[in-house]
């Protein structure tokens, strides 16, 4: 898949969102919600239009589902503006380019001669395999106690459990690699390709999140992330375990559904 595949699936997606953000606008009551703070008090107001002018009305304090619904009714409006930005720059992008090479590329790679002499850029799977070459594996190898379908050991059940789901959906991952965000280097629990674009996202479990030495050093790994701009939910998968909490399988493969097919 080439950057115009990706960025078509980009637009649809986009167009599904702002579809699907309209329709719970327009079940959502109209107006625009203000709120004015006098000392300790907060006192929300609501303005609409009547025959094109500007009307204030107030809202009771006891009202909280109307505050929360207009509250809720900005949010999906500036959501909406937001996607319908990126919407239009994607559509600009693909009208001017079509994703095809050109003329003087197609020739070049269609030259017998030139063609032999090329070294071409690393395809996904290359660098995949690059990157298995390179894991963390021998730090504490005796905590690799769980052995996968593919014959790789993990270190945890919760580990072991996506990495099986992985496996049946034929998604490409790396077990701990080695991987530069910023000048420091971390070892992810898997790097992730998605089928469609090509694209690796690490996939974090934290599986001990009782100790509270596990989650200091939880949320410093993740504040890393978040400064190299990995967000939850977007580019980067976090899942967790307790001893009351545990990772099953059907949220494993809502996250393979969402992210990776």
């Amino acid at each position: 898949m080439n950057l115009t595949d990706a960025m078509t699936l980009r637009e649809n997606y986009l167009k599904d969102q702002i579809r699907v953000l309209q329709e719970e606008l327009d079940k959502l009551p109209d107006g625009e919600i203000r709120a004015y703070t006098c000392g300790k008090y907060v006192q929300w107001y609501v303005i609409t239009r009547v025959h094109g002018h500007r009307v204030r009305s107030n809202i009771p304090k006891a009202d909280i589902e109307l505050q929360k619904a207009l509250v809720n009714r900005e949010l999906k409006t500036c959501l909406i503006r937001e996607y319908q930005k990126e919407l239009t720059a994607i559509q600009r992008y693909l009208k001017v380019y079509d994703g095809l090479p050109s003329e003087k590329l197609e020739k070049l790679l269609n030259d017998p001669n030139k063609s032999a002499l090329l070294v071409l850029p690393y395809s996904p799977l290359q660098i995949m395999e690059a990157m298995k070459q390179k894991s963390s594996k021998d730090f504490h190898p005796e905590a690799l106690i769980y052995t996968g379908l593919n014959g790789e050991k993990v270190r945890s059940k919760g580990e072991l459990l996506i990495q099986t789901q992985l496996i049946r959906h034929g998604i490409n991952f790396v077990y701990e690699p080695l991987m530069e965000v910023n000048t420091t280097t971390m070892h992810p629990d898997f790097l992730v390709m998605q089928k469609k674009t090509g694209l690796f996202i690490p996939w974090e479990h934290m599986g001990m999140m009782d100790s509270s030495e596990y989650r200091k050093n939880a949320a410093l790994k993740l504040q890393t992330y978040a400064e190299a701009g990995f967000l939850s939910g977007h580019n980067l998968i976090l899942t967790f375990e307790s001893e009351k909490l545990h990772l099953n399988m059907q949220h494993i493969e809502n996250i393979i559904q969402e992210f990776f097919l």
